[in-house]
């Protein structure tokens, strides 16, 4: 039998729909009903009832399905176990992330490096949706994101760092001096950000809807751009604390009530966290960084 057809099987035992089965295994569902059929086949007798809907197991189906999902869980926790090893047969640790530049995390990678130089480390670097898709696939030990929210529905959340957005103003500004502000004071003002600030967007629009208006954003390429446009006083910038420098004519004020962006290690819940990510978070324990399990 196809290891693959297996776990394709469990899969549509779980679903119970052709298409959202393919759609979570990225196949096609024409090749999901060819590969069921094929293990339909190979067992003698058919696994799935396809009049009803959501398509049910036969008896012979629901007989096997312990069997199918023991395999599948076994095959997986081999693989891991064996990926986990270089060619060379050196332990790995694999992550993901996209924010490799904030937080100090290279710095601290780079730190982990020199401390186990035994140890492989292999990053990934792509969208949020592509990193979840990795880890949700055993193809990633931990990612790193930057989130909305400390704790995750899907995911074990660790928090790195907390990152609270702040108001930026040229020095000149009336509110300049202020400590902080309430987010109303900005309803009249032109809200500067960037294109790769999505989710601070989001979270100072919830803000401000609070606050009773909608915002006016206009969206830049890099904070550069932002900071240099607030300094000749062409707008007020909303971004996290750790995207501020210092500038001249520039002063950064806190936002009462603000929101914040978390820095968040993510792991599998139905996983343990095996030798190599949990010797990773035991060297970031040592840095006196602040976790929230």
């Amino acid at each position: 039998m196809d290891l693959d057809y297996i776990r394709e099987f469990v899969v549509l035992a779980e679903i119970g729909n052709f298409q959202k089965a393919a759609d979570e295994l990225f196949i096609s569902q024409s090749s999901l009903s060819q590969h069921i059929k094929r293990l339909e086949a190979q067992m003698g007798s058919p696994l799935f009832n396809r009049s009803k809907y959501p398509v049910q197991l036969t008896p012979f189906g629901q007989a096997f399905r312990p069997y199918a999902e023991k395999i599948t869980r076994t095959y997986q926790e081999c693989s891991y176990d064996l990926s986990l090893f270089s060619d060379k047969g050196q332990r790995c640790l694999r992550i993901g992330t996209n924010i490799l530049d904030r937080y100090h995390i290279s710095t601290y990678i780079a730190q982990f490096r020199r401390i186990h130089p035994d140890m492989e480390i292999r990053l990934f670097d792509n969208e949020d949706d592509e990193l979840r898709n990795m880890l949700r696939h055993n193809k990633c030990d931990l990612i790193i994101l930057r989130m909305p929210e400390k704790e995750d529905s899907e995911f074990i959340s660790v928090t790195l760092q907390e990152d609270p957005l702040v108001a930026v103003l040229p020095i000149s500004h009336p509110l300049a001096s202020r400590f902080s502000i309430p987010v109303s004071d900005l309803k009249d003002e032109t809200i500067l950000s960037t294109n790769d600030g999505t989710l601070i967007n989001m979270l100072f629009r919830d803000m401000a809807k609070a606050s009773g208006f909608d915002p006016k954003i206009s969206v830049l390429k890099t904070v550069g751009t932002v900071l240099s446009l607030i300094q000749c006083g062409n707008g007020v910038g909303i971004i996290a604390r750790s995207m501020c420098i210092e500038m001249e004519d520039l002063a950064i004020v806190e936002l009462e009530s603000t929101r914040s962006i978390y820095a968040n290690f993510l792991f599998p819940k139905d996983e343990n966290i095996f030798d190599a990510p949990n010797m990773f978070l035991d060297f970031l324990r040592t840095k006196s960084l602040e976790f929230n399990r």
